[in-house]
């Protein structure tokens, strides 16, 4: 009942993200759009693709650097897959099915590896934060103002109760019992949270290692907007740095989860439209260059995914693990 529950909910909300979509190119007039995609220049969209590879690359280390005793052969088809599933799952809460990917490849207990997937969540956010507050400045109206702030401080809660339920067992057990409804959580027994607290002690360089690892990746994805801007604009904004496009990103991505869609899909697009808009870059640019950028980010990392997919399914059961998620 729960499956089949979760599935047309997520079904629902990715029809939601695809009349978003449709709606933000109809807004921009799909014609104009044609003719500013059909002038784009093809070497600098190759290098937008390039950064975009390099920044999955990045992703597939920030996890490593979690579980140093895992070959990266290992860790990055799981990895792609996780990032698929929680990009087809409402706030990106579908992540954590990696772990039982995982286990299933290499035999890691998903007490050993779920706590670095909680680490990898709490360091996209923090990097999130960190580009989002220098990208406030960057807004022209101050209209979107309150709208940033207020997305900042929920995932800046987040993050303090992340790191509670990390370092407190107590708060842990609280809270796993608040969510024991969910399919995951219900296997959860004793012992589980035992070995799960005995192992979430990651060391402090391991930390500091994802994290820079996490902000070279959002850096990457920034890059691969600023070159397919590049590919667009005949005269590019003096302003225009490619740091900007990674801020504007990452205070898009933290609206866009707000909206609980699937990987934000329709929220992000409209905000960073919006903030590029304020920027003083035209609408048929501006609107260009998301959805190019969001194709060659956002959508090549679900094409990864699958990839990844149909590669692990011919190793382990990987039906009952989307079934967890509602997929």
């Amino acid at each position: 009942m729960w499956y089949f529950a979760m599935k047309w909910k997520t079904g629902v909300l990715i029809f939601v993200s695809l009349l978003i979509l449709a709606g933000i190119v109809l807004f921009l007039n799909p014609a104009e759009l044609v003719r500013t995609i059909a002038s784009a220049n093809p070497v600098y969209i190759l290098y937008g693709f390039i950064f975009a590879n390099l920044a999955l690359v990045c992703r597939v280390y920030k996890w490593k650097v979690l579980l140093p005793g895992i070959s990266f052969g290992k860790l990055a088809p799981v990895q792609f897959f996780g990032i698929t599933v929680s990009n087809l799952t409402p706030g990106k809460i579908g992540e954590p099915v990696k772990t039982m990917a995982l286990k299933a490849v290499d035999g890691t207990p998903i007490s050993v590896s779920l706590p670095s997937v909680i680490w990898e969540r709490i360091m996209d956010v923090l990097v999130l934060i960190l580009f989002g507050l220098s990208g406030i400045s960057l807004i022209a109206a101050a209209d979107y103002l309150p709208l940033i702030v207020l997305s900042v401080v929920i995932f800046s809660v987040l993050i303090a109760f992340l790191f509670l339920i990390m370092y407190s067992e107590q708060a842990g057990r609280k809270a796993i019992g608040l969510f024991k409804r969910f399919p995951v959580l219900k296997k959860i027994d004793e012992e589980f949270l035992t070995n799960f607290y005995r192992g979430c002690r990651i060391s402090h360089v391991s930390l500091l290692g994802s994290f820079a690892w996490t902000l070279v990746a959002w850096l990457l994805d920034g890059m691969a907007f600023y070159a397919v801007y590049l590919a667009l604009a005949p005269a590019p904004v003096d302003l225009v740095l490619p740091v900007m496009f990674t801020c504007i990103l990452a205070l898009s991505v933290l609206i866009g989860l707000l909206s609980f869609l699937p990987g934000g899909v329709g929220g992000t697009e409209v905000v960073m439209i919006l903030i590029l808009s304020a920027a003083g870059i035209p609408h048929d640019i501006g609107g260009s260059t998301v959805l190019i950028g969001r194709a060659l980010t956002f959508g090549w990392s679900i094409v990864a995914g699958y990839v990844a997919f149909v590669y692990l399914s011919r190793k382990v059961d990987t039906g009952e693990i989307t079934k967890m998620v509602g997929l």
